[in-house]
């Protein structure tokens, strides 16, 4: 029993791999806004700070949600995740949940002076919404991890 416990099947499994999806789906969105919104200003100096947008953006769609994913799929039938797995990622989940009313990522960038034009509204809301749902299911799935490992103990 004490080693079923520490497996990421079940709900923190399912909550951990919805967390993921929708990290994805924000991340495929802001890309999209990014290309929309400096397309509009087609420079040569803008193409090369959207390259490295959507370079930044990769980068932090592999370690956030890309990492956990394949850490629950790996302890998914083996007995391998402890409380610092728990702890952790749900500091990034909150980190994640956190960048969305405050730009401290990447995501951030799309911040503008004048506010975000209307016809972006839509996508960098929906881009959002699906960052804080993403970071709380995230949570979610740690909190469970760790109340089986709190119940083991």
């Amino acid at each position: 029993m004490e080693y079923r416990q520490r497996e990421t099947e079940g709900a923190p499994y399912v909550l951990g791999m919805a967390a993921g999806v929708l990290l994805i789906f924000a991340s495929v969105l802001c890309g999209g806004f990014a290309a929309k919104l400096f397309g509009a200003f087609a420079a040569e100096e803008q193409r090369l700070v959207l390259f490295g947008v959507f370079w930044l953006l990769a980068v932090e769609t592999v370690l956030n949600p890309g990492v956990f994913m394949l850490l629950l799929l790996s302890g998914k039938h083996r007995e391998e995740r402890g409380k610092p797995f728990a702890v952790l990622w749900a500091a990034v989940g909150a980190y994640t949940v956190l960048s969305v009313f405050f730009p401290i990522s990447v995501s951030g960038v799309f911040r503008m002076e004048g506010g975000i034009p209307s016809l972006f509204f839509a996508e960098a809301a929906m881009s959002a919404a699906f960052r804080f749902a993403g970071g709380a299911l995230m949570i979610a799935s740690c909190a469970q991890i760790y109340k089986r490992l709190q119940g083991r103990a």
